[in-house]
């Protein structure tokens, strides 16, 4: 695939080299769908190793079909268990909005339970960023953070608002 593409439907790679991205998500500075033959390629192999760390295989059948394989996430990694715990004043602050954002670019988001603490898999040992929030709380943003080391975040109150 990397040494050789070619158009299989010359109609379809017609319209897309006429059809406007506009303004769709992840486009970048491309003007067109399909700006260059063979384009697409270095693409799914850089955009597939970003989120999942692995390269597609593909193989060749009966010399006229072409199958490509492309590896989902990861799975979590058995034993590498994230724990986050939120405290306000160092009491565990439950119903806390805790969003986990994977290397990957995937993502998850869920609540602190009544002891102020979330726990979850990972997908892999990279590191990952931390945003939590929670009402009349100041929002923390945790970058570079590694499992399986627990995270706490201690979030302050904010400053209440003078009526005018």
């Amino acid at each position: 695939m990397r040494q050789r593409q070619a158009t299989r439907n010359e109609t379809l790679g017609s319209l897309l080299r006429m059809l406007e991205v506009g303004d769709v998500h992840g486009a970048g500075d491309r003007q067109y769908y399909l700006e260059q033959r063979g384009e697409g390629v270095p693409i799914i192999y850089e955009e597939t190793r970003a989120l999942t760390g692995t390269e597609p295989s593909h193989e060749l059948i009966g010399g006229a079909e072409l199958r490509l394989n492309m590896p989902s996430a990861r799975p979590p990694v058995p034993g590498i268990q994230g724990e986050v715990s939120v405290t306000v004043q160092c009491r565990p602050l439950a119903g806390a909005t805790v969003l986990v954002l994977y290397p990957n670019k995937t993502w998850l988001r869920e609540e602190t339970d009544t002891l102020g603490c979330l726990r979850f898999g990972f997908h892999s040992e990279l590191p990952i960023t931390v945003f939590c929030a929670a009402p009349a709380r100041r929002a923390r943003v945790e970058r570079g953070w590694r499992p399986p080391d627990a995270l706490e975040i201690e979030l302050e109150a904010c400053r209440t608002a003078v009526p005018w």
